[in-house]
């Protein structure tokens, strides 16, 4: 029988070896948590304002192509069920033959935990004078707020902003996390309407 000499013998880890492998995988896997989280929050927040702007352009699409007023109503929802109720979501409304204001669109959600701001620093187009706002019933649901301003065929933007106010007509998005703030954080995204074509402008730091 032939022996290999003592230094060509396959050797295994020790326990101590093995431990100290696992505990640095372990310590690299929580460093990365925050970066990854943090990467899916921006995303989410790209995503929601993406949102928004795709709406209002398709509000004034649809408003220059049948010439007729498009309503953009900012929903108020609690997602998931339970939480506080935050601007999380958009809807189009139009006027039936009745002249009645009914859904154009089905509500587009914003992804993850992103919600409008509602702060006049941050969202003044929410605390415009004369916003129209109310409740509306949907799906079963009854009593959703909103907010809404108009589109028209034009371009023009109901309710008329007052000369002062005409580069007020934006709204900020913000994680869950970040939503209450007074202040812009480091990560935000604001969504801007013109006030003479309703074109949408997406602003990111």
């Amino acid at each position: 029988m032939t022996f290999l000499p003592r230094r060509l013998r396959a050797r295994a880890f020790t326990l101590i070896e093995l431990l100290v492998v696992v505990g640095i995988m372990g310590l690299l896997m929580a460093l990365s948590v925050p970066m990854v989280a943090s990467v899916s929050e921006s995303s989410n927040l790209t995503a929601a304002g993406q949102t928004l702007a795709d709406q209002i352009r398709l509000a004034v699409q649809i408003s220059a192509s049948r010439n007729e007023v498009v309503e953009v109503r900012l929903v108020k929802l609690s997602r998931p069920a339970g939480s506080t109720a935050r601007y999380r979501a958009v809807q189009l409304w139009t006027a039936n033959a009745s002249g009645t204001m009914v859904p154009q669109e089905k509500i587009s959600l914003f992804p993850g935990s992103i919600a409008i701001n509602e702060s006049p620093q941050l969202s003044p187009l929410l605390t415009l004078p004369n916003i129209q706002s109310g409740t509306f019933a949907q799906g079963g649901a009854s009593g959703i707020p909103y907010v809404a301003f108009r589109v028209h065929p034009s371009g023009y933007f109901e309710p008329e902003p007052a000369a002062a106010a005409k580069s007020h007509l934006y709204v900020t998005l913000l994680p869950d996390r970040l939503v209450a703030a007074s202040a812009a954080p480091p990560n935000y995204l604001t969504v801007q309407v013109s006030p003479y074509t309703c074109a949408p402008a997406i602003y990111r730091p």
